[in-house]
């Protein structure tokens, strides 16, 4: 009896530790740098913990380095991007990222480009979300503009 109780207890401690994610909603300091234009980011859906669905990209942050266009596609069969798929977050101090970014959802809903319509150096947060046979919990990202530090603010 007592071998058992301590089997579950291993089982649901893991459980619980699989739903539990160290994410402090900033950037992250390395960001892959794009190399062409669009810079192509894949989008497709994951495990978070054992109950939910999420999206998962492959970077978290992009720096693009110059170029002037983004481009995400949907890997995934059976998911699309939603109507609001790319939203971009709006920056601390009132500046409207719609004002720097263009973005447009292909007809087929399976992928999103942004352009840059107005550079200007910064860190740009933004969600991705998607849609399916299942429901997906969106995801936060980051894209840096220009020379960009991230400083923690006290």
């Amino acid at each position: 009896m007592k071998l058992r109780t301590t089997a579950f207890l291993a089982v649901l401690g893991s459980a619980l530790a699989a739903c539990v994610t160290v994410d402090s909603g900033e950037p992250m300091t390395y960001a892959r740098k794009c190399a062409s234009s669009p810079c192509d980011v894949s989008v497709s859906t994951g495990n978070f913990g054992i109950f939910w669905q999420t999206v998962t990209l492959t970077d978290r942050t992009l720096d693009l380095n110059g170029q002037s266009s983004i481009k995400w596609t949907v890997t995934e069969s059976g998911y699309q991007f939603a109507d609001n798929g790319i939203s971009f977050l709006p920056k601390p101090g009132g500046r409207d990222p719609g004002s720097v970014f263009a973005c447009v959802k292909s007809a087929d809903s399976l992928s999103f480009v942004c352009n840059v319509t107005e550079p200007k150096t910064g860190y740009y947060g933004y969600t991705v979300r998607l849609v399916g046979p299942a429901d997906v919990l969106p995801y936060e990202a980051w894209i840096k503009l220009g020379d960009a530090r991230f400083e923690r603010k006290p």
